[in-house]
């Protein structure tokens, strides 16, 4: 019976696949003789050969294994990566992050929208990049410090992300801008030598 194994993405426990015996993590080494990548939508195989740190005829061991589990999920690419094993073929099963189809920003007045759409752009969040949930904190990060630099401390970003087929996503920014923040009174406390009037003028 043939046996293989999968490599769990985090913890790279080693689990047995359906039909196939346990086999003990002490006796995981062996020495690839093919390597064969599945699950790809747009990344081409020979990217995938160009980070994987794993070439026919090395000696793979647990500690090889983390080392190409870390260099997969260091591109960028992919949101789930399992490394497998099909008697000497080292199998690379992928799900890669989905792509953005469109990106929609609503609600900006103090800001242009291509002004704001170039800045976004340095954040990946642009047509055809691959999209980083984590990203979406950057974002609201941003967009917060340039309204409160307008003194628009009230204002709310409100983000939606819709799945597409062909593992795309549309995004969705509505922001909600808010009043400008107005000083209506100034109050000086502990000042002993000036009277409140011309502590006010020299302040000024």
């Amino acid at each position: 019976m043939q046996k293989t194994l999968v490599w769990a993405a985090v913890a790279l426990a080693l689990s047995p696949l359906a039909h196939a015996q346990e086999i003990d993590p002490g006796d995981a080494r062996f020495t690839v003789g093919d390597i064969r990548v599945e699950g790809l939508q747009r990344v081409s195989e020979g990217t995938v050969y160009n980070y994987l740190p794993v070439n026919i005829g090395d000696d793979l061991g647990t500690q090889r294994l983390r080392e190409a589990m870390r260099a997969l999920y260091a591109t960028g690419f992919f949101r789930n990566v399992e490394l497998r094993r099909d008697g000497d073929t080292l199998v690379v099963v992928v799900k890669e992050r989905p792509s953005i189809e469109s990106f929609e920003l609503k609600g900006n007045k103090d800001f242009k929208t291509e002004e704001l759409t170039k800045s976004l752009r340095n954040l990946g969040l642009a047509a055809g990049k691959t999209f980083d949930r984590a990203v979406l904190e950057e974002l609201r990060g941003y967009l917060t410090e340039q309204y409160f630099s307008r003194g628009k401390y009230g204002v709310t970003i409100d983000t939606q992300v819709e799945e597409q087929p062909d593992n795309r996503v549309r995004i969705k920014i509505d922001i909600k801008e808010g009043a400008r923040a107005r000083i209506r009174q100034i109050n000086i406390v502990g000042n002993t030598k000036f009277k409140k009037r011309t502590s006010s003028r020299a302040s000024s």
